[in-house]
């Protein structure tokens, strides 16, 4: 698709917030076409001269697109702090000292990071982060990684059917590693914020209340875990002498499966603009 196309947002279909609660994916996005952010990248890109290969949406697509590739993983079921991006500088005094309020946020933060879910989240990002690297030059050689001095920008399609979706579950879980981690900083953050604002303005002009930016961002995280759950199975199934390191890493991500579905009980319930309507 071209940059400058996007046809159901000519009929004023753009959805509203769809790319607050989205795993930034765009390469396996089926609602591009529908996404403000997107087109706007699309068309900067362009115009800086950087056009290129676009998802296609659902009408346009045949039997390899996005979501023909999702529903493999969703019917089986040291980053960067996002919340703490930009809380420095905004909470420095014009003379570069730290004030009161910077030392708060910075403890409220660091208490976060020692959530049992940021714990277990980040072990899983190490184990994760750890088995692939130490893996990848024997993957490569198994042909289910191309090596990146020989990548393309566009994807190769091995002919091999198995090779093909075992290197679908190792995009899978090298996606969402870190970002499971950087979603339940967001959601933790987001929790103690709500917990903190007054009732009167957690509520529109109609008296009813804001969704909940916290359950929100938990629930991209539970996504994110639910699919890479699927893709490490497929692994482990693909890669039998793997099987004891890989059932390792699936043991500590349910643990993290469960510990965000007993902080955020209603995370599963949130209703994503777009995904979920």
């Amino acid at each position: 698709m071209n940059a400058r196309e996007f046809p159901e947002a000519e009929e004023g279909g753009f959805v509203d917030g769809i790319f607050n609660y989205c795993d930034r994916w765009c390469e396996r996005c089926t609602m591009t076409t529908r996404c403000r952010q997107f087109a706007m990248s699309s068309v900067m890109d362009a115009v800086d001269g950087l056009e290129g290969e676009f998802p296609e949406s659902d009408e346009e697509s045949d039997g390899g697109d996005a979501a023909e590739f999702w529903k493999i993983f969703d019917e089986a079921g040291e980053p960067e702090n996002e919340a703490w991006q930009g809380v420095e500088q905004d909470l420095c005094l014009e003379d570069g000292e730290e004030s009161e309020e910077f030392h708060r946020r910075k403890d409220e933060l660091e208490d976060n990071r020692k959530h049992p879910c940021s714990v277990e989240s980040m072990r899983y990002l190490d184990l994760a982060h750890d088995w692939m690297e130490r893996l990848r030059i024997e993957l490569e050689k198994r042909e289910i990684l191309v090596p990146i001095e020989k990548e393309n920008p566009r994807r190769s399609i091995h002919e091999d059917e198995r090779i093909e979706r075992l290197r679908d579950a190792f995009d899978v879980v090298s996606w969402y590693h870190m970002q499971i981690y950087v979603k339940l900083q967001r959601a933790l953050e987001s929790r103690r914020t709500e917990a903190e604002t007054p009732p009167e303005y957690q509520v529109d002009d109609n008296g009813d209340p804001f969704p909940s930016d916290a359950d929100g961002s938990a629930k991209v995280a539970v996504v994110g875990i639910d699919r890479s759950l699927a893709a490490w199975s497929l692994l482990r199934e693909g890669l039998p002498d793997q099987s004891e390191d890989i059932f390792q890493i699936l043991v500590c991500l349910d643990g993290v499966r469960r510990l965000v579905e007993r902080e955020f009980p209603k995370a599963r319930q949130f209703q994503r603009p777009g995904f979920d309507e």
